[in-house]
């Protein structure tokens, strides 16, 4: 049933823009041309419709990858220190705070800021005894596979769709 609705979405996305972008470049008298003139303007607004997608898309996406990677990265890093029982080195605690959480140069918006701070007391309260190993472990492992389940996500197709990453 998922996929019925889902397909039946896409192509009346698709269908639904493609007649205005034909609209736009033909005028009114889109019914006045031969059924294959009709469906070569249709074919042209839909690669039209494609590529604006696929670079709008991938540049948000790219972006968004980009924060979610780094971290995951910095989260799985602190991860390995509290599984050998290790405390986390202040430098790299402070090399996400100056890098990361307080440049404002970097793309982050303030969802992935939040995080990352969060991220940097934990470690600090770990370093100071006032989190237990094993509940940052299981923190630290939990926040991981949230990450990574996410950036999976953009790798989906449905991920072209406007409705579809609407709906979703």
């Amino acid at each position: 049933m998922k996929l019925t609705k889902h397909v039946t979405l896409y192509f009346l996305e698709i269908l639904f823009v493609t007649t205005i972008i034909v609209y736009i470049f033909k005028g009114a008298d889109i019914g006045m041309d031969s059924l294959l003139s009709t469906f070569k303007e249709y074919v042209f607004a839909y690669t039209l419709y494609q590529l604006i997608l696929l670079s709008v898309f991938k540049l948000k996406d790219s972006i968004e990858i980009d924060a979610l990677t780094a971290m995951k990265y910095h989260t799985d890093k602190f991860q390995t220190y509290v599984e050998f029982s290790n405390k986390i080195p202040k430098e790299e605690i402070e090399l996400i705070n100056i890098k990361l959480a307080q440049n404002q140069k970097m793309t982050l918006n303030t969802k992935h800021r939040e995080y990352l701070r969060n991220l940097i007391q934990i470690a600090k309260n770990y370093n100071n005894d006032l989190i237990e190993k094993n509940e940052l472990r299981l923190r630290l492992k939990q926040e991981s596979i949230n990450l990574d389940l996410i950036l999976k996500q953009y790798g989906y197709h449905w991920m072209n769709s406007i409705l579809l990453r609407v709906i979703k």
